[in-house]
């Protein structure tokens, strides 16, 4: 785990601003530009572009397993998002935000954390009808061109009793999420984030209307193959630099297929081993980054210090069982100590 110093909190911070390449991104950076792009069309191409004369806009829906890396590349990309300029000259900067979805979902907490990212200060409690009805009018005011959810999963598990009742509120749910689409005023592009799950639930009777509104992507596993461990070995190579440490590790060890095992194929666990490692490698004063480094941070956080047990340090580091780390109270608890909370502002 980390330690409670100023310098490896500095540091964490500062690892935590590496990017690391996703397959996926060129692919996801298209969809986001295409929907910021969309954000410039009028209705009526007789009157100037803004408030009360643009388009309803698509979603964008981003699935990924536990782990994969989805929320970072959405954050990743949105920053990549170029302005855009309307037929009439008005230019248009990309105005992102990124929440969370209430893990206890309500319509009325949702709307409360879409209202706290839009800047309205929450001083009392509100219906659920109170609250759509301010995110509502605050649209065009807070001007964002782009609002991620992340664990948008949450919001098919609603805090209510009752089958029927739940299956209700699902679908009001989603309709509240079209009616952002389609705001008269001010159409709110959405970027909704979850589970792959999420696409079963839309297959339900009467979720139509938001699966037809959006368009999908799903972030895959790490495929394992010589790009992706290049693309680790790359990120890797941004974190050492950032940290002031040479990168030592010998390619016949490896350690880019070691890592991804240990990970089990979770993207942002390997991502989240190697910045504990750099960590590791500065708290022991070491120059170098080096595979030794990767071994003691799977000890750790793995409570594994079976040698054997260890991909890091196993010969026979490709038979080591390493499902279910995702899922390890230790790992979970590193990524959160390491990744911290979401960014509520990607871009602004």
């Amino acid at each position: 785990m980390l330690k409670n110093t100023d310098n490896t909190i500095r540091l964490a911070e500062r690892l935590n601003q590496v990017s690391f390449v996703v397959p996926e991104y060129s692919q996801l950076l298209a969809m986001l530009q295409r929907q910021h792009e969309s954000v410039a069309v009028r209705i009526d191409e007789a009157q100037p572009w803004g408030a009360n004369n643009r388009h309803p806009v698509r979603g964008i829906i981003v699935t990924g397993q536990h782990y994969s890396g989805k929320t970072d590349l959405v954050a990743q990309c949105l920053e990549a998002v170029e302005p855009v300029e309307s037929v009439d000259g008005q230019a248009i900067e990309p105005n992102s935000r990124m929440i969370e979805a209430p893990n206890v979902f309500t319509q009325s907490s949702m709307a409360r954390a879409i209202l706290a990212v839009m800047g309205y200060p929450l001083t009392r409690k509100m219906t659920t009808d109170l609250a759509w009805s301010k995110v509502s009018d605050r649209l065009d005011k807070a001007a964002v061109t782009q609002l991620a959810i992340d664990n948008w999963q949450w919001s098919f598990s609603p805090s209510r009793a009752g089958k029927f009742s739940r299956d209700v509120e699902k679908r009001q749910i989603q309709a509240a999420f079209c009616n952002m689409l389609d705001h008269s005023v001010w159409p709110l592009p959405l970027v909704l984030i979850g589970l792959p799950e999420v696409m079963s639930e839309l297959a339900m009777e009467g979720m139509h209307h938001i699966k037809d509104r959006c368009d999908v992507i799903n972030i895959g596993r790490m495929r394992n193959d010589a790009g992706e461990y290049a693309s680790l070995l790359d990120g890797i190579g941004k974190l050492c630099q950032t940290a002031g440490l040479q990168l030592q590790l010998h390619m016949d060890d490896l350690p880019m297929q070691r890592l991804a095992h240990a990970a089990d194929d979770a993207r942002g666990v390997a991502i989240t081993i190697a910045k504990l490692a750099v960590l590791q490698a500065v708290r022991n004063g070491s120059s170098r980054l080096e595979i030794e480094h990767f071994g003691a941070v799977y000890a750790s956080t793995a409570s594994s210090h079976d040698d054997q047990r260890n991909p890091f340090v196993s010969d026979t580091w490709a038979t080591v069982d390493t499902s279910g780390i995702g899922s390890n109270p230790d790992v979970l608890q590193a990524l959160v100590e390491m990744n911290g909370p979401k960014k509520a502002s990607p871009r602004q």
